[in-house]
């Protein structure tokens, strides 16, 4: 039996909440794996994961600015931003971005 793709995970997951979870699950796995990756291979995995990463936010957008999938989307691409792709600017932008928004609906 082969393993479902994550296209087809996202193709059969019908809201928001289900595709920003198998997005930032499938980024979290390419955050692993640039970590360990060659330097010849590690530029492109960086993108690929980023983009990956910017699609589980838009979908978590969808969601309470208190939800915690939203906060761990926000939490993840931070430090995913911070430690692999050495964007601490951005990264420090979204982590507090879902700060004060959470913070605000509180």
């Amino acid at each position: 039996m082969a393993l479902p793709t994550i296209d087809s995970m996202l193709r059969i997951s019908e809201d928001f909440e289900s595709r920003a979870f198998f997005l930032k699950m499938y980024g979290d796995m390419k955050r692993y794996l640039c970590e360990i990756a060659r330097d010849d291979e590690r530029a492109d995995l960086v993108e690929e994961t980023k983009a990956i990463y910017d699609q589980a936010m838009h979908e978590s957008e969808n969601l309470f600015s208190t939800h915690p999938l939203r906060l761990a989307c926000a939490l993840n691409t931070s430090l995913f931003l911070a430690e692999v792709a050495k964007d601490l600017n951005t990264a420090t932008d979204i982590a507090k971005a879902a700060f004060e928004a959470a913070l605000f609906d509180l």
